[in-house]
């Protein structure tokens, strides 16, 4: 029988229990430290909770040490009062020191349980398990889990909010797992069956918050002698401490707590402290294992595979390691996997692996889908921590299901008489608009006001052509600000326009700021990307009649709406390049008919079309970033062109505005646009983000601003892990390391995937003697020992003390940009050597004849049947026979390479990248 749940029924406790019972009382931490500690952790070195030796008669234990606060409230142990000795728990078995936690859809079937660390699969399995001193009477055992810490602190450990399951039957039940023990059973309680269910982030709070419930509703019955429902005020300090430890616990380390109790009327008072069991490690995580991603050259690949990736390594065997790809849902339960594509010729010296990546399961995607790579080892199904990964769309797809308009479907007698208006006059005039800016912003370039009278006489010459139409357009323009043309849009009509959102797009519209920036005044040059072909010049001026046909028929609302559409998405007025009309006048930099196309696109509602993609990927707004037109951008953003869109190599316009060094007033226009969704911040398929770019280009003004935006100075980037501090430290930034260090939020202690915080990083680089390396590590340290780091600074020195000459080479090379080379590459350059250099065969045959690998090496080249004639005196004498032998140089490093031979074989290496450049 087990008792897991507490009862919630009243309960009439005996009056005279108190008195039947001598009670110890015993101290307990506040609710922010609930569960309540009675002694410090098992492995604190304060900590007297140390389990007896064998055969001791006394628990060497104390329920409060020195210096405890006073309690907050308390509840009873009963003691033993035939023995005169506390009730104490001992460790008969921990449990495994890794173990492998399970999503919940992977519980189906058969798994392998939590087990004892004595297992051994030749002979009977062990389970955890505890046994009870200095008791005679029933009791009932606990384990549950709980979080597992280091930590030199007085108070208990927090539950875990991972579940600890066991199963009996076909029935899986959560902790607490209670086993009653008596003098039949010698007091040991054994835990099998149980397995460790990983929670997903989403749901920690809830568990937390449910796990502590259950403890309070005890913790209640124990102190008031009666179940009743927690009071709105414990549960709200519950729900608070559930939330902050959500944001420090260890998802991938758990500890078992044992606990015995004295059950009476169904409430259980604790006999003894609780004790602890040693860690128990996520066997898929890479905290608590020996894989790890150091770096990638890339973490994209479109959807139909195939790609070539290089990545460092932690040491792998090349036999026994695979690199995984999988996908969760939005619940963690794994939807999809496949695994990269390499053979072992493709493991570089057990620290770099070069694979393909393998195809999504959907090969023609329409967006991007995130995904995780990760590194297996087959032998134990061990895995590193996973890394993001993303698979892109092969192409861009534009729909083009609207028919086709001409000139003479304009006539009159297509519309009905109520759907004709009598006059262009009928629209409304756009002098009276009066659409509010952003405060601090002005506008000193074109704006978009037609007037109505002079467009409908014009429009009355039926032979206008577009050169004609082109002029008035110019002529029209006047010096009021675009937003003036719509100021009698109602607070609804404006909401409409936010709905209208094109459906291409995942993320919502933006909107505008009110905070106050310097004016962008348009002092920079607008530069043209280039000039447009004959076929695309065809396309812009067919655009144009056909759109002065339509506008001459005086159209109503609809039909203009569904013209635009037609004019934008027919193949007839898209170029080779997927670009439509307006993809053309921003790459001519068109400072005349431009503003009057997006006026109309703004006016009929068809912000949408604004936000086309050509074949690269790019939106009219990212052309406009990258040709410096500072005026089409401003345009452009205020017919809500959509920031958060990015192209076939992943940049936002933020990206493009700092690999193209526009020029600053650019950048603040951008930064104005309110970014409800963290575009600022996006990766692109280099794993940067803008504020990386514009670090690693020493731009310190667009650093500013985007920090200044509130972009994200701690991001990683995706291939390396490295923030932007990190960049700044090993590129020398000084200036931007000096701004960096003034942001609160600055993260010096972040570990990149080579697990080296900026401050090792210049710590390490002080080798170099470089003066900025010095001022860069002095300013750091400073920081450091300001913001109380001063142990921390003292233990990275120590660390990086510790590594060898050799080591430090080691660590520096791997600081290094270079990619390993593909096996391709190295097999062709070793085709052109076919005999060693004597220096290069002196140095092999010494490190060989040391290790005394050299006859493996020789079984290996079918000389076995030699070496046991003793024909072979040195490995000098079998490299010269093999060079006689004609065996290829390429053969023999790779032998050597499988015999771990890592000197050798860079011997060789260097000799052949010395005599082929």
């Amino acid at each position: 029988m087990y008792q897991i749940n507490v009862n919630t029924n009243t309960i009439q406790m005996n009056n005279n229990f108190v008195d039947k019972h001598k009670l110890v009382e015993t101290t307990v931490d506040s609710m922010s430290n609930y569960p309540f500690v009675l002694t410090p952790p098992m492995d604190s070195p304060d900590s007297n909770m140390r389990s007896p030796p064998s055969g001791s008669n006394s628990p060497s234990h104390t329920y409060i040490p020195q210096g405890v606060c006073q309690p907050l409230y308390t509840f009873p142990i009963p003691m033993d009062q035939t023995q005169g000795f506390a009730p104490y728990l001992t460790m008969g078995e921990e449990p495994v020191e890794r173990f492998r936690f399970r999503y919940k859809s992977e519980m189906a079937g058969t798994h392998g349980s939590l087990t004892g660390k004595n297992s051994d699969r030749s002979r009977k399995q062990t389970y955890p398990t505890v046994e009870l001193h200095n008791y005679d009477k029933p009791a009932v055992v606990r384990c549950s889990l709980y979080q597992y810490s280091r930590e030199e602190m007085i108070h208990t450990r927090q539950p875990h909010a991972h579940r600890l399951v066991r199963k009996q039957g076909s029935e899986e039940i959560d902790d607490p797992h209670d086993i009653h023990v008596n003098p039949d059973s010698g007091y040991v309680a054994t835990f099998h069956s149980m397995g460790i269910i990983h929670t997903a982030k989403k749901y920690i709070v809830s568990e937390l918050e449910k796990k502590n419930k259950k403890l309070k509703l005890e913790d209640v019955a124990r102190n008031e002698r009666v179940c009743r429902p927690l009071s709105k005020k414990e549960e709200q300090e519950i729900r608070s401490t559930a939330e902050k430890e959500s944001k420090s616990i260890n998802l991938n380390i758990v500890c078992l707590r044992f606990e015995a109790f004295k059950v009476i009327n169904n409430i259980y008072f604790p006999l003894c402290p609780p004790i602890y069991s040693s860690s128990i490690n996520n066997l898929k995580s890479a905290l608590t294992g020996d894989l790890k991603i150091v770096r990638m050259d890339h973490f994209t690949s479109p959807s139909r595979g195939g790609k070539e990736i290089f990545i460092l390594v932690e040491k792998v065997t090349k036999k026994n390691i695979k690199v995984r790809f999988y996908e969760l849902d939005d619940e963690d339960n794994e939807i999809w996997s496949d695994y990269g594509r390499f053979t072992d010729l493709d493991v570089h010296h057990q620290y770099a692996i070069v694979f393909k990546t393998p195809p999504y399961k959907v090969l023609d995607i329409e967006s991007e889908v995130k995904v995780f790579i990760e590194l297996q080892r087959p032998s134990d199904g061990a895995r590193s921590e996973p890394k993001d990964f993303t698979y892109t769309p092969s192409k861009i797809i534009h729909n083009r299901k609207r028919p086709r308009f001409t000139s003479s479907s304009y006539s009159s007698s297509n519309f009905s008489s109520d759907e004709l208006p009598l006059t262009i006059n009928n629209l409304p005039d756009t002098q009276e608009y009066n659409f509010p800016r952003p405060v601090g912003q002005t506008f000193v370039g074109p704006n978009l006001v037609v007037n109505s009278e002079e467009l409908n006489e014009a429009l009355r010459h039926d032979k206008i052509n577009s050169a004609e139409f082109e002029k008035l357009c110019n002529s029209l323009i006047t010096s009021e600000p675009i937003q003036d043309l719509y100021a009698d849009l109602t607070a609804e009509d404006l909401r409409s326009l936010v709905m209208d959102a094109p459906k291409m797009i995942d993320k919502k519209p933006v909107f505008m700021l009110n905070t106050q920036l310097p004016s962008a005044h348009y002092g920079c040059t607008s530069r043209s990307l280039r000039n447009l072909n004959s076929e695309e010049q065809k396309i812009v001026t067919k655009f144009k009649d056909e759109l002065v046909a339509f506008v001459k028929t005086n159209p109503p609302k609809n039909r203009m709406a569904m013209m635009l559409e037609n004019l934008f998405e027919n193949s007839a007025y898209i170029s080779e390049n997927m670009e439509t009309t307006l993809h053309m006048l921003v790459s001519e930099n068109n400072q005349t008919y431009l503003p009057f196309l997006l006026k109309l696109l703004f006016k009929y509602q068809q912000t949408a079309l604004i936000n086309m993609r050509n074949r690269k990927g790019q939106t009219a707004l990212h052309l406009a970033v990258e040709c410096h037109n500072l005026s089409a951008v401003d345009h452009l953003l205020y017919t809500k062109a959509n920031i958060a869109i990015q192209d076939l190599e992943g940049n936002t316009v933020f990206h493009v505005a700092v690999i193209g060094n526009a020029p600053l007033e650019i950048l603040k226009l951008l930064c104005m646009v309110t970014d409800e969704h963290g575009c600022i911040d996006t990766i692109n398929y280099e794993g940067l983000t803008a504020l990386h770019l514009a670090v690693k280009s020493n731009n310190i003004a667009a650093t500013k601003m985007l920090c200044w935006r509130k972009a994200d100075i701690n991001a990683e980037d995706k291939k390396t892990g490295d923030t932007v501090l990190h960049v700044a430290v090993v590129d020398q930034r000084l200036e931007i390391v000096k701004f960096l260090l003034e942001n609160p939020d600055v993260n010096l202690e972040k570990e990149n995937y080579a697990q080296y915080s900026p401050f090792k990083l210049a710590r390490l680089l002080l080798q170099k003697e470089v003066p900025v390396t010095e001022q860069i590590y002095e300013l750091l340290e400073n920081y450091m020992r300001k913001k109380g780091s001063f142990q921390l600074v003292v233990d990275i020195k120590e660390e990086m003390e510790e590594l060898s000459e050799e080591e430090m080479d080691i660590v520096s090379e791997r600081l290094k940009k270079e990619q390993p080379m593909s096996p391709d590459d190295l097999r062709e350059k070793y085709s052109q050597v076919t005999t060693f250099t004597e220096d290069c065969l002196n140095e092999v045959s010494d490190i060989l004849d040391k290790s005394g690998t050299w006859h493996n090496l020789a079984e290996l080249l079918d000389y076995g049947h030699l070496l046991r004639t003793n024909i072979f005196a040195s490995s000098k004498n079998l490299l010269q026979f093999a060079m006689k032998k004609e065996e290829s140089i390429f053969e023999i490093r790779n032998f050597l390479e499988n015999l771990d031979e890592f000197e050798a074989v860079d011997c060789i290496d260097n000799m052949v990248n010395k005599l082929v450049l």
